[in-house]
């Protein structure tokens, strides 16, 4: 019976540093791709992707937009300020749907719990809006790119950039294209609309 605890415990410690070595690898070498992406811009794009599939969902949005040429810093920015009033369970909770394919669920959601920065959220919607056919764009030659970007990475690190991982980066395009499109279609009315609904909730 002890013995059986210890093979367990000694399994799942394994496990543990294999998942840290894992995430530490995985880090650095978004790291390098930003580096990359100074003189070689689908890095950048690909980058995000990686975000999105290891669900660092803050870090995917605000590169994402920041890749708007000219504008996309000071987008960036406006959605750093408003999701850092988010709770990191609230952040997953609205762009985990993403993943699911349920992109009008995620904006709907991001709406509703942007109640209360209405204006700070329209402006956010607004630069996405203008620049709305740039970023799907990127957005979709990110997915188009991910072997290539990933090729271009050092020997070291490509077994932690494995076919499950290029995978799951090349799932992640459309569903993130979805959600911005959807995210950039909105009107002022229509986030009225829904910003109004969370906060009789709230009252409730």
């Amino acid at each position: 019976m002890k013995d059986s605890i210890r093979t367990i415990l000694r399994e799942e410690t394994e496990h543990q540093h294999k998942e840290l070595l894992r995430e530490g690898a995985l880090d650095t070498i978004q790291k390098t791709l930003t580096g990359i992406g100074v003189v070689y811009d689908p890095a950048d794009a690909v980058n995000v992707l990686i975000s999105v599939a290891r669900q660092k969902w803050s870090d995917a949005m605000i590169n994402a937009v920041a890749m708007i040429p000219g504008v996309g810093t000071g987008i960036s920015l406006s959605l750093k300020k408003l999701l850092k009033v988010f709770p990191v369970a609230k952040i997953t909770e609205v762009f985990g749907k993403i993943l699911a394919g349920g992109a009008k669920a995620a904006v709907t959601s991001l709406v509703q719990s942007s109640a209360n920065n209405a204006e700070l959220f329209k402006g956010i919607v607004n630069g996405i809006k203008k620049n709305k056919s740039i970023l799907l764009t990127l957005i979709d030659k990110a997915g188009k790119s991910v072997d290539v970007v990933m090729d271009k990475l050092p020997e070291k690190y490509q077994k932690y950039v494995d076919k499950e991982m290029r995978q799951k980066a090349k799932d992640g395009a459309p569903n993130l294209k979805e959600f911005f499109a959807e995210l950039g279609s909105l009107s002022d009315g229509q986030i009225d609309k829904e910003m109004n609904k969370a906060k009789e909730v709230s009252k409730a």
